[in-house]
């Protein structure tokens, strides 16, 4: 059985870390769940509210380490597979997000492979490649996906207490939702536009902005509902409701239909 672990770190630099959630973790969790089954093993190793300097001792076994990588972590995610390759010399390190996206050469110096682009069916290459000892230095994609072909990302790789928390949905002018349970969705990947400061046109390669079907938001919600007792949302995406008339209409009344409260992660 193959081992996988993939890493968030502490975000030490945030105010309150557990406003955001790992949704990349549980996407990509799930499908290694759901793909490969019995053979792997997967875990999301949660550093949130950890001091770096202790970040090691919170880390178990594993054969295979993911770490998403983001400019304001990159120094702590690179000291961390440091002392990882002390502690476990057997185990690789693959890594990608926007700063993987921007500076491929410098982060191929630190982890055995680099994800450039989407990388879903990236992953499943570099397991089998793993398996068969051929792990590749670099992994491109350079299209866009379907985000409908995908399952719904499952939380039970987190305590229920970590996924359902009270706070998320209070306003600066409004504290009348501060005691709902809620949690953080995102029913889209991408944006429409290309700014220069930006990773994101870079690694999604002109794809665009793509949203969940209302079929499969509703479902989401009544999941959330259902296992964690959420009462409310808040919005993560780039662009939280879709630019098209008809196609915001379908999506806020796919939200609206499942009772709960929701914003947009930036109106607070």
């Amino acid at each position: 059985m193959l081992r996988i672990g993939f890493i968030f770190p502490s975000s030490h630099y945030l105010f309150d870390p557990f406003k955001g959630d790992p949704h990349t973790h549980f996407h990509l969790l799930t499908l290694l769940e759901d793909r490969l089954g019995a053979q792997v093993e997967v875990k999301l190793i949660d550093l949130r509210g950890i001091d770096p300097k202790f970040a090691l001792y919170h880390v178990p076994e594993c054969d295979m380490f993911l770490q998403s990588i983001y400019t304001l972590d990159v120094d702590e995610q690179i000291e961390l597979v440091a002392g990882l390759r002390k502690d476990y010399p057997q185990a690789v390190h693959l890594a990608g997000g926007p700063h993987a996206q921007e500076f491929p050469k410098e982060m191929q110096e630190f982890f055995d492979a680099i994800f450039i682009g989407e990388c879903e069916e990236l992953l499943f290459r570099a397991i089998e490649d793993f398996e068969r000892n051929d792990l590749q230095k670099l992994y491109t994609n350079p299209q866009g996906i379907d985000v409908n072909e995908y399952p719904m990302p499952r939380r039970n790789f987190l305590s229920k207490s970590n996924v359902s928390r009270t706070d998320m949905l209070s306003l600066k002018r409004d504290s009348s939702f501060k005691e709902l349970r809620g949690t953080t969705v995102l029913f889209s990947r991408g944006c429409p536009y290309q700014c220069a400061f930006c990773a994101m046109e870079k690694t999604r390669k002109g794809a665009g902005i793509r949203y969940r079907r209302p079929d499969l938001i509703v479902e989401e919600i009544e999941y959330l509902k259902r296992d964690y007792g959420i009462q409310g949302i808040s919005l993560l995406d780039e662009i939280g409701i879709p630019m098209r008339r008809k196609e915001a209409i379908t999506h806020l009344e796919a939200i609206g239909s499942c009772d709960v409260v929701w914003l947009g992660a930036h109106s607070q």
